[in-house]
């Protein structure tokens, strides 16, 4: 796991090095963190499958119970940020990115822009803020991955999901990336020009796949006392 972790934060610092616009000062920062825990959890976990891509190729009743049943039945009873944030720390983990929405389009945080989400599950609380805020405690740096892909999007309308396909690319749908947008201006201000640059990049067509944003231990978020962020770059698969 530390080697996965330390290989990833090398893999995403080098991208954010090829990235114009990063400030040196807080590229040596996350270069010199070393290990990080990165956090991929989500609605499918009840499954027990790999994250998102079971969606790819899928048959009817499979995007189903993905996209309809499952909401209705996540609702993870023994969820404890704190906890995690306590064993990390004893591990000696630096930073976590947390997945605040993978492929499939659904979002760990109550947003307006789609009934695809946390609100719309019997659990309803904010795990994108809680565990943000546990590991901000333990004082690790907390920080977030958004993929501008959206297979819950592509699906309700008509587009086959496979992220091999060129017209499946955000640059190529326009309402794909009028939503990617309305998401990442729901983040406080603070956030929002790191998501905003990255999400440009994938307009161009430069990018696809995940926007990866690592907050300094002086935090991610005004409503979670997390302030200041350093892009990581933009990784894709």
């Amino acid at each position: 796991m530390k080697h996965f972790a330390i290989c990833s934060l090398l893999f995403a610092a080098t991208l954010a090095g090829q990235t114009p616009g990063n400030k040196s000062e807080r590229l040596e920062w996350f270069r010199d963190q070393g290990f990080g825990l990165f956090i991929h959890w989500s609605v499918d976990s009840q499954l027990g499958v790999v994250i998102s891509h079971s969606l790819a190729g899928a048959s009817d009743d499979f995007t189903r119970r993905f996209f309809i049943e499952l909401p209705q039945t996540f609702n993870p009873r023994k969820f404890h940020p704190q906890d995690w944030a306590a064993l990390a720390k004893l591990a000696g983990v630096k930073y976590v990115v947390f997945t605040t929405k993978h492929h499939s389009g659904f979002a760990m945080w109550d947003t307006a822009t789609t009934p695809f989400s946390i609100g719309h599950t019997p659990f309803q609380r904010d795990i994108f803020g809680e565990v943000l805020s546990a590991f901000r405690e333990q004082g690790i740096a907390p920080g977030i991955y958004f993929s501008p892909d959206d297979f819950h999007w592509l699906h309700s309308n008509g587009v086959i999901v496979d992220r091999r396909r060129p017209e499946t690319a955000p640059a190529n749908n326009p309402g794909l990336m009028a939503l990617d947008k309305a998401q990442v201006r729901e983040p406080p201000d603070e956030v929002r020009p790191h998501l905003g640059r990255l999400l440009r990049r994938a307009a161009r067509g430069s990018a696809r796949g995940s926007l990866g944003v690592a907050a300094r231990h002086r935090g991610y978020a005004r409503r979670h006392q997390h302030t200041g962020v350093v892009r990581a770059g933009c990784a894709a698969r």
